[in-house]
């Protein structure tokens, strides 16, 4: 068992993850189509919005970058007969949209460089959705060393050796939450100079931060007997100490406020999707959950962890979809 929990977590750089609240921009203008009335919609993001393990892989803008038909913005620009540029890519920090160009490596080992984001957009760009921050928060490591062995731990810990009772005790550092102390300070600062970069680089466009879902339950979604299943449980586990949902939640919470904040300083609207997500978060698996746990892959070629791991499935992609639609149409456009 351990063995393969080992090889689950050296893997498992997979990420990273009530009614619709919609926080709209003070003093937002609406977007308005271009002289042949088409809205020119441009995407922008990591692979929460690229939709990473979906159906349909389009190999925009880069082989590798794990993007697919099924994402929240091809759902969206079908719904609402937008022109549609997806620039999303799995694995994008802040930076990766506003001044530096993603590193990639396609199935074949090839290597690609893609574009900053914000090269997309331009005067004639109406609608702009982006989903961004939690690379920036270390998520997929943290999720890595969050693996745990057991209901009660041991979790895998940042060098693999499933020391640690939990995850939450390996962030305290003589008193301070590591993790949190850095999305007060880093993330937030980049979401800030992030959300500068977009409107100024799209002046014409309404914009919308697209929150992420819950991938944790708080208090009332967790089930009585906890989240826990043993990795590998078929088509997906929750191996996650009852004391790492809560944490790990209360870190979600965090940095979707700190991404709801940015975005009001900025003047654009951000799409809470966390409440009306929060009893559908991947505990417990089922049909109602958002969320994939951690799935394995049979084939020996490949990733042993599957590229949906931890990312919203069909369901959660089309709740995105949903969530954003809503969020433009209220805001009357």
């Amino acid at each position: 068992m351990k063995s393969s929990i080992k090889r689950s977590g050296v893997a498992a750089v997979l990420l990273l993850a009530a009614s619709m609240a919609v926080v709209p921009a003070a003093g937002a203008t609406a977007a308005t189509t271009d002289s042949s009335g088409t809205v020119n919609y441009v995407a922008l993001g990591d692979s929460y919005a690229a939709g990473q393990g979906l159906a349909t892989p389009t190999g925009q803008p880069a082989a590798g970058c794990n993007q697919t038909a099924e994402d929240y913005p091809h759902q969206l620009a079908a719904k609402m007969g937008y022109n549609l540029t997806d620039v999303t890519c799995s694995g994008a920090v802040t930076e990766n949209i506003s001044k530096n160009a993603q590193s990639v490596t396609d199935a074949s080992g090839a290597a690609h460089s893609v574009p900053i984001q914000a090269s997309a957009l331009n005067d004639s760009t109406n609608i702009v959705t982006v989903t961004i921050g939690g690379n920036d928060a270390g998520f997929a490591s943290v999720i890595k060393s969050c693996v745990a062995a057991s209901a009660d731990g041991p979790v895998a810990g940042s060098n693999q050796d499933f020391k640690d009772p939990n995850c939450k005790d390996q962030y305290m550092k003589k008193g301070v939450d590591t993790l949190s102390k850095n999305i007060a300070d880093k993330v937030a600062r980049h979401l800030e100079s992030t959300f500068k970069t977009i409107k100024k680089a799209a002046p014409n466009a309404q914009i919308f931060v697209v929150g992420y879902p819950s991938l944790f339950p708080d208090a009332a979604s967790t089930p009585a007997a906890g989240c826990y299943t043993d990795l590998g449980t078929e088509p997906s586990s929750v191996s996650f100490t009852a004391t790492d949902v809560a944490y790990l939640h209360s870190v979600e919470v965090q940095l979707n406020q700190t991404i709801a904040e940015q975005a009001a300083d900025a003047g654009v609207t951000f799409v809470d999707n966390l409440p009306a997500s929060v009893s559908h978060s991947m505990c417990p698996q089922g049909p109602s959950s958002y969320i994939n746990g951690i799935a394995f892959n049979s084939a020996d070629t490949g990733p042993l962890v599957n590229p949906a791991s931890l990312h919203p499935n069909l369901v959660g992609a089309t709740f995105l979809a949903t969530q954003t639609y809503d969020a433009i149409t209220a805001s009357g456009y």
